[in-house]
């Protein structure tokens, strides 16, 4: 079998194909249930991809992005905090953060909330526009594995769409291990592919989108994965998105339904 259709998170080579996407295929591993795209894009492919006009383009006019999204975003984060660890909410002070902030609108949120800010950014164009709104220089550039950041440190790392996006999320997540303080919070944040949008679209599910997205998990795989980092205690829920962007385009009655139908089925 191909190096490239090895698991990335369990490293098996026994998988179940699923369906063809664009050049290559998705596969579900058998052994930890990972949904991957096969073949695996190279880093330098990645890097031409993600430094492209087109992507960065798409990525400025999504309707994730802005003070309204991310506000969103917050107020479910905040929500979760206080379901699962509110005595860190209860500190005077508290660390967060941000691994691919993007151009900082969530971190902008979390820095009115009396949080202590700081991102990582890959991008430098995207990290130089999140420094400009933050008014300080708390958005590192570059990837968070390469960067200099404090052992033991932070109270919260959080990690919004990201590891859909990675060739190996183990070594991020062990990183992430290391840099919270004890008792601090992993907020991990992910399309989910036994979802209700992914079962009632399929292979036209608008997260399958390779490169950009090249690994895809449910609830038991995510699981896995943090457990094989000494994430012991996990709690793992699902949630309706903010914005479901595949029914923008759709007539005001049938939005509603498909969005009522998320709040229902997850």
């Amino acid at each position: 079998m191909n190096l490239q259709e090895q698991c990335p998170v369990c490293t098996a080579q026994q998988s179940k194909y699923l369906f063809p996407v664009k050049t290559g295929k998705l596969v579900k591993c058998k052994n930890c249930h990972l949904i991957y795209y096969t073949p695996q894009p190279s880093p330098q492919e990645l890097e031409k991809f993600y430094n492209s006009e087109a992507y960065r383009s798409e990525f400025s006019g999504s309707l994730m992005s802005g003070t309204e999204f991310a506000t969103n975003r917050y107020l479910q984060f905040e929500s979760a905090l206080k379901k699962y660890a509110p005595q860190i909410l209860r500190q005077s002070s508290r660390k967060l953060l941000d691994i691919g902030c993007g151009t900082g609108d969530f971190l902008k949120v979390a820095k009115q909330y009396n949080w202590q800010i700081s991102g990582t950014e890959i991008s430098p164009i995207a990290s130089a526009k999140a420094n400009q709104l933050l008014g300080e220089t708390c958005v590192a550039t570059g990837d968070a594995l390469s960067l200099e950041l404090p052992s033991n440190h932070y109270d919260v790392v959080t990690l919004y769409h990201v590891i859909e996006h990675l060739l190996n999320p183990n070594t991020l997540i062990q990183k992430i291990y290391q840099l919270l303080r004890p008792g601090g919070i992993f907020f991990i944040e992910t399309p989910n592919i036994a979802g209700f949008g992914a079962k009632l679209k399929g292979h036209r599910w608008s997260q399958i989108k390779p490169p950009e997205h090249i690994i895809y998990f449910q609830p038991s795989s995510l699981q896995y994965c943090l457990q094989r980092a000494d994430f012991k205690t996990n709690f793992i829920f699902t949630a309706s998105p903010s914005v479901i962007e595949s029914t923008q385009n759709m007539p005001s009655i049938k939005r509603k339904i498909i969005n009522a139908c998320y709040d229902f089925f997850l």
